[in-house]
């Protein structure tokens, strides 16, 4: 999967760490594990949150996911527990 380099670089800054997204295909974890669910979803957010931190919209694939993220200040003060989550995964 490649991101946009300005994506990968805003993730860098914000967590000072490499991060690496998952790929999964989002019937599987709907269908069969909802705590995977949950992540995924966590996930999400925290995508849509270092988006609006580069201040553009990016298309960021989920093995046959597709999210369009875009600028969101909802997710703003969550991003440290968001972005801890998407690592975990």
């Amino acid at each position: 999967m490649t991101l946009p380099r300005s994506f990968k670089d805003t993730i860098a800054e914000a967590s000072g760490r490499t991060v690496n997204l998952i790929r999964a295909p989002i019937n599987l974890v709907q269908k069969n594990f909802k705590r995977k669910r949950k992540k995924l979803l966590a996930l999400e957010a925290f995508t849509k949150s270092a988006t609006r931190m580069a201040g553009k919209e990016e298309t960021v694939k989920l093995g046959r996911v597709h999210l369009m993220m875009q600028a969101n200040t909802k997710y703003q003060k969550e991003f440290p527990l968001v972005l801890n989550l998407a690592t975990e995964i």
